[in-house]
């Protein structure tokens, strides 16, 4: 089923989208969204529960119809067609698999739908159980399957008729953790090899990157960010996205000559901060930064380090050790050490510092 992208890309051109809440109103759910979405990428929707991105991927399947905005694939607008006329389809949480029916003719289904018959169908329907490594199991019905085997299955009933879009709406959800990473790793494989596009929504950060060969993090019915996980994670956009993706500390400061002032006094270098300059006047000379800090960016130091604050928990969480810091000025921080390596107890008074440049300024 090895197949190149043909189309020119999936384009999102400021879509908004309303809806009337129950309490009465109208709720924002997209807000002049727009989105380009390159062929055979493996692109990521990510937010927490309520921001759209759901919604955004029942508009480019036709579930939902904007109120503004434009939806093309490549030199087709989708936007104005009937959900079965466009060039997608959609893997749903829930699987909808029809329990009378057996795996083969659940993947079937779709095909017949379209006029083919079921002999017709038979070699498509074997290349995408073959794809998704279930091809002895055409026989038997969902329920004698497990929830990956299952998952697997409507991936399969979607891939066989051969979308040049493929929107998965959370697919993982309700797998267990151990199942759930494995599925990735399908995920991945299949749609590297297929060549498909791939449009996938997920809360969960890790999958995210894990998954995503670029993501786009919603806020409140908006694109915060998009970007490559690495610039996500290492460069976010704002303190949202720092704070909702991986786990984050934040400091105040005051930028001074020296570098920036913590509210209790501490003066971090400025060479351990990046992104200040672009932030304009709020980078500026006596003007207020908020940095954010990733454990694995902390370091635990000597008398002499720029930081100082007290140990408050140590905890060990298998793969390291959490250590939390309360600094001078309150501020709470988070550092991460290696399993063996020596970690102070709660109480301890430590000093603190900032891998060069992996400070990140951020705008509030």
């Amino acid at each position: 089923m090895t197949s190149a992208a043909s189309h020119d890309g999936l384009r999102i051109k400021g879509v908004t989208r309303r809806f009337p809440a129950p309490e009465g109103g109208i709720v924002t759910a997209l807000d002049d969204v727009s989105l380009a979405i390159e062929p055979a990428e493996f692109f990521v929707l990510l937010g927490p529960s309520g921001c759209g991105k759901t919604t955004l991927l029942r508009t480019i399947a036709g579930l939902e119809y904007p109120d503004e905005g434009e939806v093309w694939l490549g030199s087709e607008r989708l936007d104005v067609l009937p959900p079965y006329k466009r060039r997608v389809n959609t893997v749903f949480q829930s699987y909808a698999l029809f329990p009378h029916l057996t795996v083969a003719e659940n993947v079937s289904f779709g095909l017949e739908m379209e006029g083919m018959s079921r002999k017709e169908a038979a070699p498509l329907v074997a290349e995408a159980l073959e794809l998704v490594r279930l091809p002895e199991h055409g026989r038997r019905r969902p329920a004698q399957l497990s929830g990956g085997q299952q998952q697997r299955v409507a991936l399969a009933r979607a891939l066989a008729k051969r979308p040049e879009v493929l929107l998965l709406d959370e697919p993982l959800a309700a797998l267990d953790l151990k199942l759930r990473r494995g599925m990735q790793t399908e995920l991945k494989r299949i749609q590297q090899t297929t060549g498909v596009t791939f449009v996938f929504v997920t809360h969960d950060q890790e999958e995210a990157i894990s998954l995503g060969d670029r993501l786009a993090v919603f806020q409140e019915g908006t694109v915060a960010q998009v970007g490559t996980p690495q610039e996500v994670y290492e460069r976010p956009a704002n303190r949202f996205v720092a704070d909702f993706i991986g786990e984050t500390s934040f400091l105040t400061a005051e930028r001074t000559d020296a570098g920036f002032r913590l509210r209790g006094g501490d003066v971090l270098p400025a060479d351990r901060v990046s992104g200040a300059g672009d932030m304009g006047d709020t980078g500026g000379g006596g003007g207020e930064v908020t940095i954010a800090l990733r454990p694995e960016h902390l370091v635990i130091g000597g008398a002499d380090a720029p930081l100082h604050g007290v140990v408050r928990e140590s905890v060990y969480v298998g793969s390291d050790v959490r250590v939390g810091a309360e600094l001078a000025g309150g501020e709470q921080v988070v550092v991460r050490l290696p399993v063996g390596a020596a970690f102070p107890e709660p109480g301890t008074r430590v000093g603190l510092d900032v891998l060069p440049g992996r400070g990140w300024a951020v705008a509030s």
